[in-house]
C-alpha cells in the first residue's frame, strides 16, 4: 500500500483508490478530490482543482495555495497552513497552528491563533496582533497593522506599507522591512 506520493506536475487526475496515502504532493496536477485520503499527514495540492477539504481532518500539514479551498474548520489539528491566494476568512478553529500563510485571503481574525511562530498576513484584512506573543517571523505588509508592541520576541518583521511607527521595544529583531511607514527611530534595534 502506497503511503507517499509525490506526483506534482504530472497528468495524474484521479487519487481516488489511494486512501492509505500519509503523503501527497499532486500540485499542478488535475486532481480535484482528495476527500478519499482521510489518512493524510501532509498535503501539497497547490495550483489544483482541490476545494473539499473537510475529510483530512488528521492533517498536520497542508499548502492549500491558490486553490479552491475556503473552509479549513475541519482541520483542526493542524500545525502548518499555506492558503495564500484562496477563499480562506475562517481560521478560528486552528488554535494549533505554529505557521500561517494567509496572504491574499480574507482573513482577518488572527487572535485565537496564540501559538503561532511564523505569521505571513500581508494584503489581508488582519489588523490586531496583539494577542500573537509567541510570533517569531510577522510580514504584515500591506494591513491595517499598526500596533507591534506586543511581539517582543520577534527576530523578522516585514510591516511595509502599514501604520507601524514604533519599533522600539522590539529590541531582539535581526530583520526589519519598515519602507513607507510612520517608522522614525531604530536605536533600540541597535
Amino acid at each position: 500500500e502506497l503511503h507517499a506520493l509525490d506526483c506534482m506536475a504530472t497528468q495524474v487526475s484521479d487519487v481516488s483508490a489511494l486512501g492509505g496515502l500519509h503523503t501527497l504532493n499532486c500540485s499542478n496536477t488535475q486532481v480535484s478530490d482528495v476527500s478519499a485520503l482521510g489518512k493524510l499527514h501532509k498535503l501539497w495540492c497547490l495550483y489544483t482543482k482541490v476545494s473539499d477539504v473537510s475529510a483530512l481532518g488528521k492533517l498536520h500539514y497542508i499548502n492549500c495555495s491558490h486553490t479552491q479551498v475556503s473552509d479549513v474548520s475541519a482541520l483542526g489539528g493542524l500545525h502548518t497552513l499555506y492558503c495564500s491566494g484562496t477563499q480562506v476568512s475562517d481560521v478560528s478553529n486552528l488554535g494549533g497552528l505554529h505557521k500561517l500563510y494567509c496572504s491574499h485571503t480574507q482573513v482577518s481574525d488572527v487572535s485565537m491563533l496564540g501559538k503561532l511562530h511564523t505569521l505571513y498576513c500581508s494584503n489581508t484584512q488582519v489588523s490586531d496582533v496583539s494577542a500573537l506573543g509567541a510570533l517569531h517571523t510577522l510580514y504584515c505588509s500591506d494591513t491595517q497593522v499598526s500596533d507591534v508592541s506586543a511581539l517582543g520576541g520577534l527576530h523578522t518583521l516585514c510591516c511595509s506599507n502599514t501604520q507601524v511607527s514604533d519599533v522600539s521595544m522590539l529590541g531582539g529583531l535581526h530583520t526589519l522591512y519598515c519602507s513607507n511607514t510612520q517608522v522614525s527611530d531604530v536605536s533600540a534595534l541597535g
